[in-house]
């Protein structure tokens, strides 16, 4: 007989079980699909009294058992199991992870027979899952898990008794962005962010609950802008720890502090008693009756009768016999030429400056 009969015979005996469903979608379609099966620790904890009780490893085997559902799964679905324990610490199962990819892996998950067997307390059957860019519409209609050990008669008799708890069953989603419309409020709570839904099954069902739900996802990241951020993020790293290395280094000499007592006066600047002393002040006060003699004279205007002497002459036409010559005349004799220059007169017929005399 398989471990994990011991574990449903308790579920049956006490009704102490848990199954909590979550589906949490990334920014870009994808996510994760958990199942999480728990047993009233109370119930465990006394399975495991007396000298005929289960042992805590034995249960321990059970709940891996009961998990070992994940290694039939679809590789593609990267399903793993684990033993797992509530926040509150009121339940101890197993839970089961699977990674979806796209809209239809997360319907094949959501409709997988293998994870509607004997211990699922719900099912989902006319499931679709539906993205139309970052909206996604998702359809399902829930019903009570197949061959239910609590389908029975004698099993509804002991819920309405109160001799057996009713088990609990719930199913949360969430979406990055917000979540924008669902339906069958009266079992549905909402997040303040409204981010997060997640619906609380009576059980048994009453009747088949027809959910929908929109959700947003939020905008992906382009994958050129993760490397620009992690390039930068990379460069700020080296640069502070350069800075850090530069900071450890010990300094090359040893910093002494200056003693004038046992330095001496430094040499640049010689001691006071080697210094020429200051001339006394040559200022004195101006007397009273001083005045000064460079006052301006009162200004005085000039007559009628004045004249400049640097005045310009009118301008006169040259007359109409004027012919410009632009020749250079040739000394007569040795030394005749002006002395501004130099000896030598400018001849044009040479082109250059030439004495006469150089010539051959």
């Amino acid at each position: 007989m398989r471990a994990w009969l011991l574990l449903l015979g308790l579920m049956l005996l006490s009704g102490c079980v848990s199954q909590q469903q979550q589906t949490e979608f990334n920014p870009d379609g994808s996510g994760t699909y958990e199942i999480r099966i728990g047993f009233s620790q109370q119930m465990l904890d006394f399975a495991t009294m007396g000298s005929s009780g289960v042992s805590d490893d034995a249960l321990d085997d059970a709940l891996l058992e009961l998990g070992s559902i994940a290694n039939g799964l679809p590789t593609e679905w990267q399903a793993s199991s684990e033993n797992w324990k509530s926040d509150d610490g009121k339940y101890r199962g197993t839970l089961i992870r699977m990674q979806f990819r796209d809209a239809a892996m997360l319907r094949d998950q959501l409709t997988n027979s293998d994870l509607n067997e004997l211990y699922s307390l719900i099912r989902f059957e006319d499931v679709e899952v539906i993205q139309d860019g970052r909206q996604v519409r998702l359809r399902a209609t829930v019903k009570n898990g197949e061959n239910s050990m609590f389908d029975s008669q004698e099993s509804s008799d002991l819920l309405g008794s109160g001799l057996m708890a009713s088990p609990t069953t719930s199913w949360t989603i969430r979406f990055p962005e917000r979540i924008d419309s669902w339906s069958e409020r009266e079992i549905a709570s909402v997040s303040e962010d409204k981010k997060t839904l997640t619906y609380d099954f009576p059980y048994p069902l009453t009747r088949d609950y027809q959910l929908e739900i929109v959700g947003v996802l939020s905008p992906t990241v382009p994958q050129w802008a993760l490397w620009v951020v992690g390039g930068l993020v990379g460069v700020g790293l080296i640069l502070v720890g350069v800075g850090f290395v530069l900071s450890r280094r010990k300094p090359t000499s040893t910093y002494q502090s200056y003693d004038p007592a046992t330095a001496g006066p430094r040499t640049a600047y010689p001691a006071a008693s080697q210094t020429t002393p200051l001339a006394p002040l040559s200022y004195a006060p101006k007397p009273d009756e001083y005045q000064p003699s460079d006052s301006v004279a009162p200004y005085m205007p000039k007559p009628t009768e004045y004249q400049p002497s640097d005045s310009v002459v009118p301008y006169t036409p040259k007359p109409a016999s004027y012919q410009p010559s632009d020749s250079y005349e040739q000394p007569t004799s040795f030394g005749s030429t002006p002395a501004e220059y130099g000896g030598r007169t400018p001849t044009r017929s040479l082109g250059m400056w030439q004495d006469p005399n150089d010539q051959a």
